[in-house]
C-alpha cells in the first residue's frame, strides 16, 4: 500500500521504467500516475513451487484475491480503479519495490474517494462471449 510522499517515489519508478525514447510529457504523465488517489495499492503475485498448485493458478489466485479487495473496498463506499499498464512489467519498477525473482505485478488498484461517477462503459453482449457445451 502506498500513500503520501510515496506516491510520488512510485512515480519517479515509473517514469525511469518509461522506454529511453519517451518524451518529456510521456514521462511527465507517467511520474503524475500515482497521484490520481490518495492511495495504490499493489497486488503482488508470489508463486511457490508446489506439486500441486501451477504456478499459473498461484498468479490468477492473487489477482482474485486482488478483486475481491476491489470489490469490499467499493462495498465500503471506496472508488477504486484497477490498472496495470507498462509499469506493471518493468524490471525497473520490480526492483524499485522489491520483488523478488518470480515475482509479479497484478494490479495497481488506485483507491479514494468517489468525487464523481465514472461515465458508463460500452459493454459487449454476454452471448458473444458465452456458448453451452455440448453446442
Amino acid at each position: 500500500m502506498i500513500e503520501g510522499d510515496g506516491r510520488n517515489a512510485l512515480g519517479d519508478l515509473f517514469a525511469a521504467g518509461c522506454p529511453d525514447a519517451s518524451t518529456p510529457a510521456e514521462l511527465e504523465k507517467a511520474r503524475n500516475a500515482p497521484l490520481r488517489a490518495p492511495m495504490v495499492i499493489v497486488g503482488i503475485a508470489s508463486p511457490k513451487e508446489h506439486p500441486k498448485v501451477p504456478e499459473v493458478e498461484q498468479v490468477m489466485s492473487a489477482a482474485a484475491g486482488v478483486s475481491f479487495i476491489e470489490l469490499a473496498l467499493q462495498d465500503a463506499g471506496f472508488g477504486v480503479m484497477w490498472r496495470t499498464g507498462a509499469p506493471a512489467y518493468s524490471p525497473i519498477v520490480h526492483k524499485g519495490l522489491g520483488l523478488s525473482e518470480g515475482e509479479s505485478i497484478v494490479a495497481f488498484l488506485y483507491t479514494g474517494t468517489v468525487i464523481s461517477e465514472k461515465p458508463a462503459v460500452p459493454r459487449p453482449e454476454v452471448a458473444e462471449y458465452v456458448e453451452r457445451w455440448p453446442g
